[in-house]
């Protein structure tokens, strides 16, 4: 929160998540295709939950994997690492679990958070046409972030730059 000033004029978009987090993973790339999409106008940031707080496990025990998967996915936004356990953190944003995602805009005011708890607004006829699938699915939703990018966030991004 104390960089956003730093970033004013700008919306500003901070992707909280771990490489034990497989929906976390899937949706990462999302986050570089925002910040490509738009280099001049938003900041994207990456801030890594994977410590825990186990005192033999050290923030910089977790560095290397963090490290390695950053390149492997040629990301160039700018990137934390939390030196809070992650139960902590969560707990101090009454954040349930990730991935996390959290859009300021221009002024630094936050606008939205994607989360567990975020669920998408859909058309009648789409929630009729999904209903049975939800429904067999069930069990393959939890290993599931319940946003995308592409479908969630992008818009509120564009909304705000339109503005």
């Amino acid at each position: 929160m104390a960089m956003l000033p730093k970033y004013r004029g700008k919306v500003v978009v901070i992707d909280l998540w771990s490489t034990s987090c497989d929906p976390c993973l899937k949706e990462y790339p999302g986050i570089l295709a925002l910040q490509k999409k738009y280099p001049q106008e938003i900041v994207c940031v990456s801030m890594n939950c994977d410590y825990i707080g186990v005192k033999t496990k050290p923030v910089e025990y977790y560095r290397p994997r963090v490290v390695e998967f950053l390149q492997s996915q040629n990301s160039n936004i700018v990137h934390l690492m939390c030196n809070e356990p992650a139960d902590e953190l969560f707990e101090k944003l009454k954040l349930d679990s990730i991935p996390a995602v959290y859009v300021f805009d221009q002024q630094g005011q936050q606008v939205k958070r994607f989360d567990g708890q975020y669920t998408r607004e859909v058309s009648n006829a789409s929630a009729t046409q999904s209903a049975g699938k939800a429904a067999a699915d069930s069990e393959e939703d939890e290993e599931e972030s319940k946003f995308s990018y592409a479908e969630d966030v992008a818009p509120v991004v564009e909304k705000l730059l339109k503005k």
